[in-house]
């Protein structure tokens, strides 16, 4: 994939209204996966992490539904 890691944040930050903090987070996840359970031969890792990053922008692949820990409203723990 062709651009930075900044870029490529902006870009699908822009096109969803996902924040690049999420996104980012989502790349990082994206790195981690690319080491610990492989890739496609030939694939870098920060293709792997951008790829990832574009499947949970746009909501095509799996990555919304590994990551969907990062969409879910914060719950307010409440006093007992």
């Amino acid at each position: 994939m062709a651009g930075s890691k900044e870029a490529t944040l902006k870009k699908y930050a822009k096109s969803s209204g996902i924040s690049k903090g999420t996104l980012a987070k989502v790349y990082k996840r994206g790195l981690g996966a690319y080491y610990s359970s492989g890739s496609r031969p030939g694939t870098s890792a920060h293709a792997w992490a951008a790829g990832r990053v574009r499947s949970f922008a746009t909501g095509k692949g799996g990555a919304r539904k590994a990551d969907a820990d990062l969409l879910r409203p914060k719950s307010k723990k409440r006093k007992a």
